[in-house]
């Protein structure tokens, strides 16, 4: 319950009671209390929000009084032994504080920023406590790791600090192969105010430290940090690292990124001179998912309109599968695509194994898409971009493919909560476009059309995350390889240095093959027509027809050869196969 000042305070509209609702309570000693309304209100619990019907008492003393039925409603438990009260089975866990202030000494990240694989930096925080918000501040802190940041792969230096202007400094070291990212007002610290005359100096014959080499903690093989340092600049964060040398191979940039370029359709001049364009682009191709930046100019968002959270339990799992799930969820969470999560929605993750016997991380957003208002933005249908290479057949092509397309797109703040998945062990939230939501291949398709605006259909097909660069001739196309690049460069898009071709006279593209001759069938997707049994029920024979249409553009009469098997599709049709059919059938294989 609350009181009317507090209902006012908040700015909620006074609800009338419903017919049977209570209309007064009893308090502890026998008093009457009238309730003269009610409200809907969403509390938000360290990042959790909670929806309740809160009850307004006209003359209550205090402002808000959360009752039983409440801590109920969410799992309440409070453990006076550690202090703490706990939500939704330690969903959020909160300390009993006597003093409030102590809450508001955790130190975040002030601007998003990367540290790379092994290296040290320097990362600016900050701290809202009024306490040392002075110039002058004289105060000292000790700063140490947050106790739900332990299991973090990074380490954070214990240290002494004075903040100034609510400002500190936190020295942080990735002693892992993989850079690490934080991100905007992360908590990552919390600060401890001491005496200053607890603070003893170290005698000037201590020797027990070597402080001119530093040590990385638990990597007993790693070398020494060197001395030198580095400025790494993002957006308008500077960070100070020391970074871990890392032997030269001596490969030039094509060869680390595993791109080989020595076309038979190309002279040798011309080889070079391409492999001298992609080479001075290695900037935007990324070899792990440690290196993509995220898109600029451009976020997902999840409109699911006024409908209430939607909350799945997870999966069961047996031991095996829950390590793999950890392992991959923390690979995510070391790239920054994810972070942990306390909003009210929820969808399970499992794992799917994929034709090579890998496991692939699968979040089940079916319940979730039900009520996510589509986004429509149309992908190209295939007749136009048959037409458009059709008329005036390219000499040369370039195919290039993003890595992790997906992953590049960053998820809005308000829609981040909506993409939470839960795991056997916890939740977390989506910071990028997460696969298996409804709306993601039209808002790729958006973002991949924004990017290229203006070339689109002239020098370059987009197709999800499948590029297409085509031009006339070889000088013209550098040039458009060129202009794609520098709008991916603008855009902080990354492409797969493995999956990219440059310079090819024929290229697999959607099925086909395009060719300076024209558009022809790929041979793999027709064997599969060729090879189809005859089929024995309607199912199969929907899936043929749907195989055989793919291709209908290339089979002269192809809606009269078909008529027949179209006709046992009807619903009113005798499911009778004539030798019309066969017929039928035969051709549209030998078509192929």
């Amino acid at each position: 319950m609350a009181s009317e000042n507090w209902r006012r305070q908040v700015g909620e509209k006074l609800i009338p009671l419903d017919a049977g609702e209570l209309r007064c309570l009893y308090a502890a000693d026998g008093r009457r209390v009238q309730i003269s309304g009610k409200i809907q209100c969403n509390f938000n619990i360290s990042g959790l929000t909670i929806p309740f019907t809160v009850l307004i008492v006209p003359n209550l003393t205090q402002k808000l009084i959360i009752g039983q039925d409440m801590l109920q409603f969410t799992k309440a438990n409070i453990d006076y032994s550690k202090n703490t009260v706990s939500f939704y089975d330690d969903m959020v866990q909160l300390n009993i504080l006597n003093n409030f202030r102590t809450a508001r000494n955790i130190v975040r990240i002030s601007q998003p920023c990367r540290i790379p694989a092994r290296s040290e930096a320097i990362i600016q925080a900050f701290s809202s406590n009024n306490d040392y918000r002075g110039r002058y501040a004289t105060q000292c802190y000790i700063m140490e790791v947050l106790p739900t940041q332990r299991a973090k792969p990074y380490l954070l230096a214990r240290t002494i600090t004075v903040p100034r202007h609510s400002q500190v400094l936190c020295r942080i070291i990735n002693p892992t192969d993989t850079s690490i990212r934080f991100y905007r007002r992360q908590p990552i610290a919390q600060l401890h105010a001491i005496n200053e005359q607890d603070i003893i100096d170290l005698p000037e014959d201590f020797t027990d430290l070597d402080l001119q080499t530093p040590v990385v903690n638990h990597l007993s093989e790693a070398p020494p940090l060197q001395t030198e340092q580095q400025n790494v600049q993002q957006g308008s964060e500077q960070t100070t690292t020391a970074k871990i040398p890392i032997p030269q191979s001596g490969q030039t940039k094509l060869q680390q990124l595993g791109i080989t370029i020595n076309n038979e359709n190309l002279t040798a001049e011309e080889n070079q001179k391409l492999r001298d364009l992609v080479e001075k682009n290695a900037d935007i191709f990324a070899t792990t998912m440690a290196d993509l930046p995220g898109m600029i100019g451009f976020e997902h968002h999840i409109d699911t309109g006024d409908c209430p959270p939607i909350r799945r339990r997870a999966y069961s799992a047996n031991p095996t599968l829950q390590r793999e799930m950890t392992r991959q969820v923390t690979e995510m969470l070391n790239h920054g695509l994810i972070e942990e999560s306390t909003a009210p929605w929820n969808s399970p993750a499992f794992l799917v194994k994929k034709k090579n016997g890998e496991l692939r991380f699968v979040v089940d957003y079916r319940q979730l898409n039900k009520v996510v208002k589509p986004t429509f933005y149309p992908l190209p249908s295939m007749k136009d971009i048959q037409q458009t290479l059709g008329e005036n057949p390219p000499k040369i092509f370039s195919a290039l493919d993003l890595r992790q397309g997906f992953y590049q797109i960053p998820l809005s703040e308000e829609s981040r909560q909506k993409s939470t998945f839960v795991t056997h062990d916890s939740c977390y939230k989506f910071r990028v476009m997460p696969m298996g939501l409804a709306s993601s291949p039209q808002a790729f398709q958006l973002a991949m059309n924004l990017t290229l605006r203006g070339m689109t259909f002239k020098q370059v097909l987009v197709y999800a995350d499948d590029i297409l660069v085509w031009s006339e001739n070889f000088d013209s196309h550098l040039v458009h390889l060129q202009m794609v690049f520098d709008r991916f460069r603008a855009a902080q898009l990354r492409l797969h240095p493995q999956k990219c071709e440059f310079g090819i006279q024929s290229v697999k593209y959607l099925g086909y093959i395009f060719t300076p001759d024209g558009i022809k069938i790929n041979p793999d997707k027709m064997q599969i027509v060729k090879n189809y049994p005859v089929p024995k029920n309607t199912t199969q024979l929907r899936a043929f027809l749907g195989l055989t249409n793919f291709h209908r553009r290339h089979v002269q009469s192809y809606s009269q050869i078909a008529h027949s098997l179209f006709a046992l599709l009807r619903k009113d049709a005798e499911s009778i196969w004539t030798a019309d059919c066969q017929k039928a059938f035969g051709t549209l294989k030998k078509s192929s």
